[in-house]
Protein backbone atom coordinates (compact mmCIF):
# COMPACT_ATOMS: atom_id res chain seq x y z
CA UNK A 1 0.00 0.00 0.00
CA UNK A 2 2.64 2.18 0.51
CA UNK A 3 4.44 1.43 -2.31
CA UNK A 4 1.39 2.33 -4.27
CA UNK A 5 0.81 5.48 -2.49
CA UNK A 6 3.94 6.98 -3.26
CA UNK A 7 4.27 5.77 -7.40
CA UNK A 8 0.66 7.60 -7.01
CA UNK A 9 2.06 10.68 -5.30
CA UNK A 10 4.78 10.78 -8.51
CA UNK A 11 2.16 10.09 -11.13
CA UNK A 12 0.15 13.20 -9.62
CA UNK A 13 3.18 15.12 -9.94
CA UNK A 14 4.31 14.48 -12.93
CA UNK A 15 1.74 16.59 -14.37
CA UNK A 16 3.86 19.68 -14.24
CA UNK A 17 4.69 22.37 -11.61
CA UNK A 18 3.05 24.73 -13.93
CA UNK A 19 -0.33 24.49 -11.70
CA UNK A 20 0.96 25.53 -8.62
CA UNK A 21 1.15 28.84 -9.30
CA UNK A 22 -0.99 29.34 -6.10
CA UNK A 23 -3.46 32.45 -7.22
CA UNK A 24 -6.97 30.81 -8.19
CA UNK A 25 -7.71 31.98 -11.12
CA UNK A 26 -10.65 33.54 -10.78
CA UNK A 27 -11.48 36.70 -8.82
CA UNK A 28 -10.97 36.30 -5.10
CA UNK A 29 -10.39 33.34 -3.54
CA UNK A 30 -12.92 30.88 -2.25
CA UNK A 31 -12.29 29.40 1.05
CA UNK A 32 -13.44 25.85 2.43
CA UNK A 33 -12.19 25.75 5.75
CA UNK A 34 -11.18 22.29 7.28
CA UNK A 35 -11.15 22.56 11.49
CA UNK A 36 -10.93 19.88 14.21
CA UNK A 37 -12.64 22.60 16.33
CA UNK A 38 -12.46 21.77 19.66
CA UNK A 39 -8.65 20.02 20.50
CA UNK A 40 -6.47 22.85 20.55
CA UNK A 41 -7.74 26.43 20.70
CA UNK A 42 -5.77 27.91 17.09
CA UNK A 43 -8.92 27.19 15.60
CA UNK A 44 -11.18 29.45 16.79
CA UNK A 45 -8.30 32.04 16.16
CA UNK A 46 -7.92 31.12 12.85
CA UNK A 47 -11.59 31.66 12.02
CA UNK A 48 -11.24 34.61 13.15
CA UNK A 49 -8.85 34.98 10.38
CA UNK A 50 -11.19 34.33 7.69
CA UNK A 51 -14.32 36.26 9.14
CA UNK A 52 -12.62 38.96 8.55
CA UNK A 53 -10.56 38.74 5.82
CA UNK A 54 -13.96 38.33 4.44
CA UNK A 55 -15.78 40.99 5.58
CA UNK A 56 -12.85 43.31 3.93
CA UNK A 57 -13.20 41.43 0.97
CA UNK A 58 -10.64 39.57 0.43
CA UNK A 59 -12.45 36.12 -0.05
CA UNK A 60 -15.51 34.36 0.26
CA UNK A 61 -15.93 31.74 2.99
CA UNK A 62 -17.68 29.72 1.33
CA UNK A 63 -17.99 26.64 3.81
CA UNK A 64 -16.88 25.68 7.52
CA UNK A 65 -16.36 21.59 7.75
CA UNK A 66 -15.48 19.88 10.72
CA UNK A 67 -13.12 16.76 11.04
CA UNK A 68 -13.74 16.68 14.77
CA UNK A 69 -16.43 13.39 15.31
CA UNK A 70 -18.27 15.02 17.98
CA UNK A 71 -21.12 16.78 18.67
CA UNK A 72 -19.92 20.20 20.08
CA UNK A 73 -17.34 20.77 17.24
CA UNK A 74 -20.21 21.83 14.34
CA UNK A 75 -22.03 23.22 17.13
CA UNK A 76 -19.01 25.97 18.41
CA UNK A 77 -18.79 26.97 14.69
CA UNK A 78 -22.41 27.70 14.29
CA UNK A 79 -21.81 30.00 18.00
CA UNK A 80 -18.89 31.30 16.09
CA UNK A 81 -21.02 31.84 12.72
CA UNK A 82 -23.82 33.56 14.39
CA UNK A 83 -21.64 35.85 16.91
CA UNK A 84 -19.67 37.11 14.02
CA UNK A 85 -22.74 37.58 11.92
CA UNK A 86 -22.42 35.12 9.33
CA UNK A 87 -24.98 32.59 10.10
CA UNK A 88 -25.46 31.77 6.40
CA UNK A 89 -22.11 30.05 5.95
CA UNK A 90 -22.74 25.72 5.73
CA UNK A 91 -21.17 23.69 8.50
CA UNK A 92 -20.20 20.41 7.21
CA UNK A 93 -19.88 17.54 10.13
CA UNK A 94 -17.47 14.17 9.80
CA UNK A 95 -18.97 10.76 10.32
CA UNK A 96 -17.04 7.74 11.41
CA UNK A 97 -14.09 10.44 11.94
CA UNK A 98 -11.41 11.18 14.82
CA UNK A 99 -12.20 12.43 18.09
CA UNK A 100 -9.70 13.07 21.04
CA UNK A 101 -8.75 15.31 23.82
CA UNK A 102 -12.12 15.37 25.44
CA UNK A 103 -10.69 16.66 28.90
CA UNK A 104 -10.67 20.02 27.33
CA UNK A 105 -12.93 20.18 24.60
CA UNK A 106 -13.26 24.17 24.95
CA UNK A 107 -15.73 23.75 22.36
CA UNK A 108 -18.18 21.65 24.27
CA UNK A 109 -17.50 23.93 27.09
CA UNK A 110 -18.96 26.52 25.22
CA UNK A 111 -21.23 25.09 23.95
CA UNK A 112 -22.94 23.93 27.08
CA UNK A 113 -22.35 27.39 28.98
CA UNK A 114 -25.37 28.36 27.35
CA UNK A 115 -23.72 32.07 26.88
CA UNK A 116 -23.64 32.03 23.53
CA UNK A 117 -26.76 31.05 20.54
CA UNK A 118 -26.12 29.24 17.53
CA UNK A 119 -28.33 29.47 14.58
CA UNK A 120 -29.09 25.91 13.26
CA UNK A 121 -30.35 22.71 15.03
CA UNK A 122 -28.12 19.63 14.34
CA UNK A 123 -29.87 18.31 11.71
CA UNK A 124 -28.64 21.35 9.32
CA UNK A 125 -25.21 20.47 9.77
CA UNK A 126 -24.61 18.56 6.57
CA UNK A 127 -22.26 15.58 6.05
CA UNK A 128 -18.75 16.93 5.42
CA UNK A 129 -18.18 14.99 1.53
CA UNK A 130 -21.66 15.48 -0.28
CA UNK A 131 -20.77 19.12 1.33
CA UNK A 132 -17.54 19.60 -0.03
CA UNK A 133 -18.82 18.17 -3.55
CA UNK A 134 -22.02 20.76 -3.80
CA UNK A 135 -19.40 23.82 -2.50
CA UNK A 136 -16.78 22.26 -5.43
CA UNK A 137 -19.25 21.67 -8.26
CA UNK A 138 -20.83 25.29 -7.65
CA UNK A 139 -17.62 26.99 -7.93
CA UNK A 140 -15.86 28.63 -10.92
CA UNK A 141 -12.60 26.53 -11.50
CA UNK A 142 -9.67 26.99 -9.48
CA UNK A 143 -11.24 29.09 -7.57
CA UNK A 144 -11.25 27.62 -4.41
CA UNK A 145 -8.34 27.41 -1.80
CA UNK A 146 -8.95 24.27 0.85
CA UNK A 147 -7.30 25.61 4.35
CA UNK A 148 -7.11 22.07 6.21
CA UNK A 149 -6.02 22.60 9.60
CA UNK A 150 -6.92 19.10 11.38
CA UNK A 151 -7.48 15.57 10.26
CA UNK A 152 -7.48 14.74 6.75
CA UNK A 153 -10.42 12.46 6.93
CA UNK A 154 -12.60 14.47 5.50
CA UNK A 155 -10.44 15.92 2.60
CA UNK A 156 -8.81 12.14 1.82
CA UNK A 157 -12.94 11.12 1.57
CA UNK A 158 -13.56 13.25 -0.61
CA UNK A 159 -10.45 12.10 -3.11
CA UNK A 160 -11.93 8.43 -3.25
CA UNK A 161 -15.34 10.01 -3.56
CA UNK A 162 -17.19 8.68 -7.13
CA UNK A 163 -19.52 11.04 -9.22
CA UNK A 164 -22.88 12.02 -7.84
CA UNK A 165 -25.63 14.35 -8.15
CA UNK A 166 -23.63 17.63 -7.83
CA UNK A 167 -21.52 16.79 -10.31
CA UNK A 168 -20.32 13.95 -12.79
CA UNK A 169 -16.74 13.85 -11.72
CA UNK A 170 -14.74 11.81 -9.11
CA UNK A 171 -13.00 13.57 -6.09
CA UNK A 172 -9.54 14.17 -7.58
CA UNK A 173 -10.71 15.01 -10.79
CA UNK A 174 -13.66 17.59 -8.84
CA UNK A 175 -10.40 18.79 -6.96
CA UNK A 176 -8.27 19.07 -9.83
CA UNK A 177 -10.59 21.21 -11.60
CA UNK A 178 -11.75 23.45 -8.89
CA UNK A 179 -9.44 23.46 -6.34
CA UNK A 180 -6.10 26.28 -6.61
CA UNK A 181 -4.43 24.63 -3.85
CA UNK A 182 -4.79 23.65 -0.32
CA UNK A 183 -2.76 25.16 2.58
CA UNK A 184 -2.66 22.45 5.26
CA UNK A 185 -1.25 22.31 8.90
CA UNK A 186 0.53 18.91 9.23
CA UNK A 187 3.86 17.07 10.15
CA UNK A 188 6.65 17.90 11.07
CA UNK A 189 10.26 18.00 9.56
CA UNK A 190 12.75 19.05 12.88
CA UNK A 191 15.53 17.59 13.94
CA UNK A 192 13.89 15.61 16.17
CA UNK A 193 11.17 13.41 14.55
CA UNK A 194 8.23 13.34 15.43
CA UNK A 195 4.90 11.69 14.14
CA UNK A 196 2.57 15.61 14.44
CA UNK A 197 -0.51 15.15 15.76
CA UNK A 198 -3.05 15.91 12.56
CA UNK A 199 -1.07 12.58 10.71
CA UNK A 200 -0.93 10.37 13.33
CA UNK A 201 -4.22 10.36 14.14
CA UNK A 202 -5.66 9.85 10.56
CA UNK A 203 -2.65 8.07 9.03
CA UNK A 204 -4.82 6.62 6.80
CA UNK A 205 -6.50 9.73 5.29
CA UNK A 206 -3.28 11.46 5.83
CA UNK A 207 -1.26 9.66 3.40
CA UNK A 208 -4.24 9.51 0.91
CA UNK A 209 -3.92 13.32 1.07
CA UNK A 210 0.04 13.92 -0.27
CA UNK A 211 -0.57 11.05 -2.65
CA UNK A 212 -3.78 11.78 -4.58
CA UNK A 213 -4.38 15.43 -3.83
CA UNK A 214 -3.44 16.39 -8.05
CA UNK A 215 -3.46 20.14 -6.70
CA UNK A 216 -0.08 22.12 -5.25
CA UNK A 217 -0.36 21.47 -0.96
CA UNK A 218 1.17 24.11 1.02
CA UNK A 219 1.99 22.64 4.24
CA UNK A 220 2.36 24.77 7.79
CA UNK A 221 4.63 22.00 9.70
CA UNK A 222 4.69 21.71 13.29
CA UNK A 223 8.20 23.51 13.89
CA UNK A 224 6.87 26.87 12.49
CA UNK A 225 3.66 26.87 14.40
CA UNK A 226 6.28 26.91 18.53
CA UNK A 227 8.24 29.64 16.31
CA UNK A 228 5.27 32.09 16.47
CA UNK A 229 3.60 32.18 20.13
CA UNK A 230 0.39 34.13 20.98
CA UNK A 231 0.49 35.61 23.91
CA UNK A 232 -2.24 35.05 26.65
CA UNK A 233 -1.62 38.54 27.53
CA UNK A 234 -3.59 39.76 24.71
CA UNK A 235 -6.10 37.55 25.27
CA UNK A 236 -6.10 39.13 28.92
CA UNK A 237 -5.93 42.75 27.58
CA UNK A 238 -7.11 43.40 24.08
CA UNK A 239 -10.52 41.91 23.70
CA UNK A 240 -11.83 43.69 26.86
CA UNK A 241 -14.45 45.62 24.41
CA UNK A 242 -16.20 42.54 23.89
CA UNK A 243 -18.31 41.77 27.50
CA UNK A 244 -18.47 37.99 26.37
CA UNK A 245 -16.11 36.78 23.25
CA UNK A 246 -16.31 32.98 22.11
CA UNK A 247 -12.78 33.21 21.04
CA UNK A 248 -11.93 34.05 24.54
CA UNK A 249 -13.88 31.73 26.89
CA UNK A 250 -12.78 28.83 24.13
CA UNK A 251 -9.02 30.09 24.97
CA UNK A 252 -10.02 29.97 29.04
CA UNK A 253 -11.04 27.03 28.52
CA UNK A 254 -8.47 24.95 26.82
CA UNK A 255 -6.36 25.46 29.83
CA UNK A 256 -5.79 27.06 33.18
CA UNK A 257 -5.10 30.95 32.58
CA UNK A 258 -2.11 32.63 31.95
CA UNK A 259 -0.82 30.11 29.20
CA UNK A 260 0.56 31.36 26.02
CA UNK A 261 0.11 29.01 22.97
CA UNK A 262 1.73 28.02 19.60
CA UNK A 263 -0.32 29.34 16.22
CA UNK A 264 -0.23 26.51 13.52
CA UNK A 265 -3.44 26.68 12.27
CA UNK A 266 -3.72 30.42 12.11
CA UNK A 267 -0.49 30.59 10.20
CA UNK A 268 -1.94 27.89 7.09
CA UNK A 269 -4.83 30.87 7.39
CA UNK A 270 -2.18 33.16 7.05
CA UNK A 271 -0.47 31.57 3.93
CA UNK A 272 -4.21 31.93 2.30
CA UNK A 273 -4.49 35.72 2.81
CA UNK A 274 -0.47 36.71 2.73
CA UNK A 275 1.96 34.45 1.55
CA UNK A 276 4.46 36.59 0.90
CA UNK A 277 5.25 36.94 4.42
CA UNK A 278 6.89 33.51 4.36
CA UNK A 279 9.60 31.13 3.39
CA UNK A 280 8.67 28.93 0.73
CA UNK A 281 10.82 25.56 0.37
CA UNK A 282 11.49 24.21 -3.04
CA UNK A 283 8.90 22.05 -4.64
CA UNK A 284 9.15 18.33 -3.68
CA UNK A 285 6.85 15.31 -2.63
CA UNK A 286 5.24 14.61 0.76
CA UNK A 287 5.02 11.16 2.08
CA UNK A 288 3.54 9.48 5.44
CA UNK A 289 4.73 6.45 6.91
CA UNK A 290 3.40 3.67 8.53
CA UNK A 291 4.01 5.51 11.97
CA UNK A 292 2.94 9.05 11.24
CA UNK A 293 6.18 10.30 10.08
CA UNK A 294 6.44 12.87 6.94
CA UNK A 295 9.46 12.73 4.86
CA UNK A 296 9.71 15.93 2.16
CA UNK A 297 11.71 15.04 -0.98
CA UNK A 298 12.89 17.87 -3.41
CA UNK A 299 12.20 17.64 -6.84
CA UNK A 300 10.95 19.92 -9.28
CA UNK A 301 8.05 17.94 -10.43
CA UNK A 302 6.56 17.58 -7.15
CA UNK A 303 3.53 19.84 -6.03
CA UNK A 304 4.08 20.13 -2.50
CA UNK A 305 5.96 22.68 -0.65
CA UNK A 306 6.83 23.26 3.10
CA UNK A 307 6.60 26.75 5.26
CA UNK A 308 8.98 28.48 7.11
CA UNK A 309 9.88 31.90 8.48
CA UNK A 310 12.77 33.72 9.27
CA UNK A 311 13.22 35.40 13.09
CA UNK A 312 12.52 39.10 11.05
CA UNK A 313 9.40 36.89 9.57
CA UNK A 314 8.05 35.53 13.04
CA UNK A 315 8.49 38.82 14.41
CA UNK A 316 6.19 40.39 11.39
CA UNK A 317 3.91 37.82 11.66
CA UNK A 318 3.19 37.85 15.58
CA UNK A 319 2.77 41.62 14.94
CA UNK A 320 -0.01 41.04 12.40
CA UNK A 321 -1.65 38.56 14.45
CA UNK A 322 -1.76 40.71 17.23
CA UNK A 323 -2.95 43.55 15.27
CA UNK A 324 -5.75 42.24 13.78
CA UNK A 325 -6.79 39.09 16.07
CA UNK A 326 -8.24 41.40 18.72
CA UNK A 327 -10.11 44.13 16.31
CA UNK A 328 -13.74 43.93 15.90
CA UNK A 329 -15.59 42.33 13.16
CA UNK A 330 -18.04 44.13 11.18
CA UNK A 331 -20.82 43.36 12.66
CA UNK A 332 -19.73 45.31 15.94
CA UNK A 333 -17.98 48.55 14.69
Amino acid sequence: MKKLLILTAIAVCCGGYARAQQIPASGKPRVIFETDMGNDVDDPMALDMLYKAMERGEIDLIGIVSNKDHVASPRYIDILNTWYGHPGIPIGKVSGGVTVQEANNYAQAVCESGAFPRTHKDKAYEDAVPLYRRLLAESPDSSVVVVSVGFSTNFGRLLESKADRYSPLDGIELVKRKVAYCSVMAGSFGRKARAEFNVVHDITNAKRLFALCPVPVVLTPFELGKAVIYPCSSIENDYMWAELHPVVEAYKAYRKMPYDRPTWDMLSVLYALQPGMFTVSEPGIICVDGKGYTYFTPTPRGQHTVLSATPEQAARIRDYFLETLPAKPAKYN
